[in-house]
């Protein structure tokens, strides 16, 4: 055959086996089809080589659109996923750095994240019905590893948001010496930390304790805890005096971090954090919890943590919307007292009550004045010893004191079961302190009321409380948010400036004048010759 005829017998049979593989089932003519290979080819621009033929084929071998389904499957599954964070996120007004895990939606899930079954019955003994937001966030954050700067509103349940997952980290009660260590600003706020450390380990045989004044012998028997829990002052002095060690501890929470970061514990976390072990193939995991950070704590924060994930709850710096705030102008110190007393009598004063002062001396004052009135009332602050704060604390959970006058030492963390009204008698001089002594009301759901008493004095300072309230949704006068706030570094250095105050007492001022001065007139004339005899009557 010359080469026309070679030709169209190959055309032939291209046509034919085109034909035996169904193409003319498709309505196409056998002679005017192309090649699926030539199609292909034309279609990417290139020339079909022996190379690309096999790709092709073996491209053909595979279910192509049913990978394309599953992919396509997979990807909207990961999109509904997402949203569903993200709803979930926004309904609880849940905030998170890049890099965040999904939180957890309730207690049934938390075994399939990786937390003990043991551990949660006991947080469903503790009658959450659901987590809270914070606790929704922190498990996982926490339980990945990552080093964790949060924030809650108060109340919110900070306290089992970072010793639940530490004990699922842990596993299992262990042979070290304090693996995980919480410091707390106060003593009290360290008891309660402890308390709710035995209320999640019930049934089971951890082993935690609060670091108290340990001597040589007790602090050498003490080879095995699983958390310790102290306060930054005790701790130091243990490690100076080289009592304990924390050459195996792995876990470090800073609990009411904003207040451990001031310039009253700062020097003090500085040298905890010095004795820290630092090795490189095992980094401690460190924790900071607070109800508010200030953008200084933060920076501080910045500087202790490497890449530390960031958790907040609800707005920066705003109090718990359960709190209905009040505002109370009384033009002097003088008409403080008067005022309360009004309150109280008008049953506006709900008890339980705690009442803040600025000082200890006026916390005393106002004790002395109140405790006269029938009214049971006591008063806690640093000059009580120990055994006073706790007896005193104790009858207050009780219902035996129904009024409890306190500096801000009990501010910071403490939790009282259903106290219905917390008085601000001395204005707080800073938005922080402001949001920690409101918080010992309205927690977890409750409903709270807080009054404030402000002065003249106090204009100076009113705008940042007015920002506070106007952020968690109460109402405040429009001239309050015109006056000038303060500068940044007034705003700093407030808590350590507090304003000098009138003493507190129903006598006149001019009246205790005279009678100090009729008690030196009597001393001195003693001192004369021919004066009354010592033993006399005044």
């Amino acid at each position: 055959l010359d080469g026309a005829d070679e030709s169209a017998v190959g055309k032939l049979a291209a046509g034919s086996a085109l034909d035996f593989f169904g193409s003319g089932a498709h309505g196409t003519s056998s002679a005017s089809a192309p090649p699926a290979k030539d199609f292909r080819g034309a279609r990417k621009g290139r020339k079909g080589t022996a190379e690309d033929e096999a790709d092709e084929e073996e491209a053909a071998g595979l279910p192509a659109p049913a990978a394309a389904a599953e992919g396509a499957d997979g990807e909207k599954q990961n999109r509904r996923r997402a949203e569903e964070v993200s709803a979930l996120r926004r309904k609880h007004r849940i905030h998170v750095g890049p890099g965040a895990p999904d939180p957890v939606r309730s207690f049934d899930d938390m075994p399939a994240r990786g937390v003990p079954a043991w551990l949660v019955r006991n947080l469903r003994s503790l009658g959450f019905a659901t987590p809270t937001p914070i606790q929704m966030q922190c498990f996982p954050a926490i339980m990945s590893g990552s080093h964790v700067l949060a924030s809650a509103p108060t109340g919110s349940g900070k306290t089992i948001a970072f010793l639940g997952p530490l004990l699922a980290i842990l596993a299992k009660p262990g042979k070290e010496f304090a693996r995980a260590i919480v410091v707390d600003p106060s003593r009290e706020l360290a008891k309660q930390t402890l308390d709710e450390f035995t209320k999640l380990t019930a049934g089971r045989k951890w082993s935690g304790r609060l670091l108290d004044k340990l001597s040589s012998e007790k602090a050498g028997q003490l080879k095995r805890l699983d958390v310790a829990i102290c306060t930054p002052l005790r701790l130091v002095q243990l490690l100076r005096d080289n009592k304990i060690s924390l050459d195996t501890c792995k876990h470090l929470v800073l609990d009411e971090a904003d207040k451990l970061l001031d310039m009253g514990f700062a020097p003090q976390i500085d040298e905890i954090l010095s004795y820290c072990p630092k090795d490189k193939g095992r980094m401690m995991q460190t924790l900071m919890f607070s109800a508010t950070l200030p953008p200084m704590v933060v920076e501080l924060a910045g500087s202790i943590l490497t890449n530390p994930l960031r958790v907040s709850i609800g707005d920066v710096n705003a109090a718990s919307m359960d709190i209905e705030q009040k505002l109370t102008f009384i033009t002097h110190e003088d008409g403080k007292l008067f005022s309360f007393r009004q309150l109280l009598q008008d049953g506006k004063i709900k008890p339980p009550a705690l009442i803040f002062v600025q000082s200890k001396d006026r916390a005393k004052e106002l004790f002395g004045e109140l405790v006269y009135d029938g009214v049971f009332v006591d008063a806690i602050h640093a000059d009580r010893t120990k055994a006073q704060r706790d007896n005193t604390v104790k009858a207050f959970r009780s219902g035996k004191i129904w009024m409890l006058i306190c500096t801000d030492l009990m501010a910071r963390g403490v939790d009282f079961k259903g106290v219905e009204t917390v008085v601000n008698y001395d204005f707080p001089q800073s938005a922080s302190t402001y949001i920690h002594r409101i918080g010992r009301t309205g927690r977890a759901g409750r409903q709270g009321k807080a009054i404030t008493f402000f002065t003249i004095q106090d204009f100076e300072s009113l705008r940042s409380i007015v920002s506070v309230m106007r952020q968690s949704g109460c109402p405040v006068e429009d001239w309050m948010l015109r006056l000038k706030p303060k500068s940044k570094n007034d705003r700093r250095l407030a808590e350590y400036r507090q304003p000098k105050r009138k003493r507190i007492a129903t006598v006149a001022g001019w009246d205790l004048a005279q009678g100090h001065k009729k008690k030196q007139m009597i001393r001195d004339s003693r001192k004369k010759p021919g004066g009354p005899a010592a033993g006399g009557a005044e």
